[in-house]
């Protein structure tokens, strides 16, 4: 299945994209085969309980607005990839790969310097996807996966809120 998979993806990236020099593009997908062998084998494929793969690589944006709250700021404009939205019964996740940030390096940096994850959960809510919204980054080297969770950033609703009353209340 997995050969199988990768060669399918490789034709159709080749038809839409350069794949550069042969033996590279060979080297990249016999990685990618082997990156995807691993994970399934983790048993991470599926990181949200009651979620699976809906939508990968889905544009957001140029108009996602973080609209300003507070005196003195100005609205924020975003576009960006979501790497893969899983769906289901238990509500929406959002998974962001990394290819190489550890998990330490990750959860220091989450609400410091990356914001990646929280700005993919306001893209969620702005395409009207189902509640309740999870989030994690999943590391295709070691295979873990590192949640976006409660602990870090209190209520979503709080952490997500667009408006001022709410913002000003969580600062």
């Amino acid at each position: 299945l997995v050969p199988g998979a990768i060669e399918a993806a490789a034709r159709e990236h080749a038809r839409c994209a350069s794949t550069g020099h042969p033996r590279l593009w060979a080297l990249a997908q016999s990685r990618a085969r082997a990156t995807l062998e691993r994970l399934l084998r983790s048993g991470k494929l599926y990181p949200f309980v009651g979620m699976r793969p809906a939508a990968a690589e889905e544009r957001f944006g140029p108009d996602l607005e973080l609209p300003a709250a507070l005196p003195g700021e100005r609205p924020i404009f975003f576009r960006g990839t979501l790497d893969r939205i899983d769906r289901g019964p238990a509500g929406t996740g959002v998974l962001d790969y990394k290819s190489s940030k550890r998990r330490e390096r990750a959860r220091a940096e989450v609400l410091v310097t990356d914001f990646q994850l929280p700005l993919y959960l306001l893209a969620l809510k702005a395409r009207g996807e189902q509640s309740p919204f999870q989030a994690g980054w999943l590391s295709l080297r070691t295979q873990e996966f590192l949640p976006l969770d409660a602990d870090r950033t209190g209520p979503l609703e709080t952490f997500l809120a667009t408006d001022a009353a709410t913002r000003g209340s969580a600062t």
